[in-house]
């Protein structure tokens, strides 16, 4: 057995592994699109409550830790953006979150996610 962690056989099994989760995590960002919708509209209609924005910032969180990990840098770095404005808020402050800029910011993500989503499926 090859004790080469460069090896062509570990490589290629290497190779195949991550392909697999990057396939997993590809898969996921549609529901990761369909959140966030889901939290501009709610947030369009009835404003940014705690629950939302706690919500907001556990997706955003975990977009912007995973997402340039399996190549999504460009998400990651919206992801981040957010978490970043989020973040001076919770636990919930006296500060007042702006709504305008979280929704911008949003509808930022889910159209790079978007973009990543059409641009993978399409190579």
């Amino acid at each position: 057995m090859p004790t080469d962690l460069f090896s062509s056989e570990l490589s290629a099994d290497f190779k195949a592994q991550l392909h697999l989760l990057r396939t997993k995590y590809f898969d996921s960002l549609e529901k990761k699109e369909m959140e966030l919708k889901d939290i501009i509209a709610k947030t369009s209609t009835c404003g940014l409550d705690t629950t939302t924005l706690t919500d907001l910032y556990t997706i955003v969180h975990n977009l912007a830790g995973i997402a340039p990990t399996h190549g999504f840098r460009d998400v990651g770095k919206h992801a981040s953006a957010i978490e970043k404005a989020i973040s001076e808020f919770l636990p919930p402050s006296e500060a007042v979150v702006s709504e305008l800029n979280i929704l911008s910011e949003l509808k930022d993500l889910t159209k790079e996610i978007r973009a990543t989503l059409e641009t993978c499926r399409s190579t």
